[in-house]
């Protein structure tokens, strides 16, 4: 697929982790962290950031645009039981979450060689532990190995944005029994 036909890694990464119904497929910290990272990757990865040693340098301020407004989800808010609300963001076609898979997929059986971005895209779902997602028929500790061997193809930014993704999702987990 050309890059102009791409949607932003964060947006493929959100799409994969989340059901038809837009709900999240992991618990919520680990779901904010992973497409923060993968927001930092796409900047990186289109030269608007450079990311050397935890350090970042921005080139480029221009926003990175809204899932929403872009048309690739939409705003679904039902209210449970008469009184809470609950908002949830399915996606608008079905399309987009093939196209997201796919790339991982391809990826993970070898039938094409990722780029740095699809191997980016990689590295956060198995960092996620996303991955049953993939509906792949793999034993889940052996493709999170593979997705990850996947991602550390590409050493930087790469491996570098995912090990702090890493790292911030085993801290919040590590923080819910202190």
């Amino acid at each position: 697929m050309s890059a102009l036909n791409r949607l932003p890694l964060y947006q493929d990464l959100y799409l994969i982790a989340h059901d038809q119904a837009g709900k999240p497929l992991i618990n919520q910290p680990s779901l904010s962290l992973g497409p923060a990272g993968a927001v930092l990757l796409d900047l990186a990865l289109t030269c608007r950031l450079d990311i050397t040693h935890g350090r970042l340098a921005v080139y480029d301020l221009n926003p990175i645009g809204d899932m929403v407004a872009a048309g690739v989800l939409t705003r679904v808010t039902r209210r449970r039981m008469g009184v809470m609300s609950q908002t949830r963001y399915p996606p608008t076609d079905v399309a987009p979450v093939v196209r997201a898979r796919s790339g991982v997929h391809n990826a993970v059986e070898a039938v094409e060689q990722p780029d740095a971005r699809c191997a980016a895209l990689c590295g956060l779902v198995g960092v996620l532990r996303v991955e049953a997602a993939l509906h792949l028929a793999q034993p889940s500790g052996q493709l999170v190995g593979r997705l990850r061997s996947i991602a550390r193809e590409y050493p930087r930014p790469v491996n570098e944005v995912i090990g702090v993704v890493e790292t911030l999702i085993s801290e919040a987990a590590v923080a819910l029994y202190r």
